[in-house]
């Protein structure tokens, strides 16, 4: 359980890292305008964040028929139409199932500043179009802020 907790610690230090440093997109030689959510400097602000787990054996087969790349490129297809922000990490999980360990590939998102419902639609899209079981998505009260340079 310690290595788990090691792990998940880790984890989410990578997605602070991340999230701190950017979205990634191309970089200009100008900075980023003002609004309401970008400024320069900015306060803190209080969000909701969505960490969803999308484990990839399929619900049927309790096996992985997709790739994981594939899957991912699906999953990011369908919260990119509907408008729904996001942060890709790439994990491996498991659980018990009646005494017997399931792993699996797993694609995990990190969401913020999207309303609950919209984050749920995206979901249960993604699933029904992987053709999986389920997605486990957990809910935080974070506080977080962008910083610019010159």
């Amino acid at each position: 359980m310690k290595k788990m907790e090691k792990s998940l610690s880790f984890v989410l230090a990578l997605v602070s890292a991340v999230m701190i440093g950017g979205c990634g997109g191309k970089e200009t030689e100008t900075k980023t305008p003002k609004n309401d959510n970008h400024t320069e400097n900015s306060v803190w602000k209080k969000d909701t964040e969505y960490m969803v787990y999308f484990g990839l054996n399929d619900k049927t087969t309790g096996e992985q028929i997709v790739s994981k790349e594939e899957a991912t490129k699906k999953i990011q297809a369908v919260f990119e139409k509907k408008g729904v922000g996001y942060t890709v990490l790439d994990a491996y999980g498991a659980y018990l199932e009646e005494d017997k360990v399931v792993s699996n590939e797993t694609v995990i998102l990190d969401i913020l500043m999207v309303s609950e419902e919209e984050m749920e639609e995206a979901v249960n899209e993604a699933v029904d179009e992987l053709h999986l079981a389920s997605a486990m998505v957990t809910k935080s009260d974070v506080t977080y802020r962008f910083y610019t340079t010159e």
